[in-house]
């Protein structure tokens, strides 16, 4: 229905398929783009909270939506702007945080000052938010229960070995 619309608004000014395809191609990129910074912004703000993401999951919903509507592949690469890091960083001896960010170590260094234990960046593997919310959602059942928020988890057997198998880069100084 609502493709319908915008083809017959397109054909109407004259536009042809490649323009009308070009303009969903481009509005795709957009929403996209602003996916990722709700997201982020949203791990910011509900890290002590362990509240969860509803904004990021109904902006994930309409970006699916879209994809569905114009065509979009499922398994299309992302543009290489949104491609980050989606890292890991343990408390020492305790619970290991799933995270995404553009500098891992620059991340760990923020988390530390407001961390009483000493942090450990772990590593990290180029990834979308959508690599991380898909780990979140795999280890939900380790969520650490003691108010540090939804991005920790409880460093078992099964988490650890998983990251061992995702890390693709470590860090030089820890």
């Amino acid at each position: 229905m609502a493709e319908e619309k915008i083809r017959d608004t397109f054909k109407a000014k004259g536009s042809t398929t490649a323009e009308y395809l070009d303009a969903a191609d481009r509005l795709y990129t957009v929403l996209e783009h602003l996916y990722i910074n709700l997201v982020e912004s949203e791990n910011d703000r509900n890290a002590d909270t362990g509240e969860e993401y509803a904004d990021c999951v109904a902006a994930r919903n309409a970006l699916d939506e879209f994809g569905y509507l114009f065509g979009a592949e499922e398994e299309q690469e992302p543009p290489a702007e949104t491609m980050k890091k989606v890292y890991f960083i343990r408390e020492e001896l305790g619970n290991v945080k799933i995270g995404f960010s553009n500098d891992p170590a620059k991340r760990r260094d923020e988390l530390q000052t407001g961390n009483s234990k000493f942090l450990i960046l772990l590593g990290w593997f180029d990834g979308t938010p959508q690599d991380e919310t898909e780990l979140k959602k795999k280890f939900q059942h380790l969520r650490d229960a003691n108010g540090t928020g939804t991005e920790w988890f409880k460093p078992e057997p099964e988490l650890l070995g998983e990251i061992d198998n995702l890390i693709t880069h470590y860090p030089i100084e820890y």
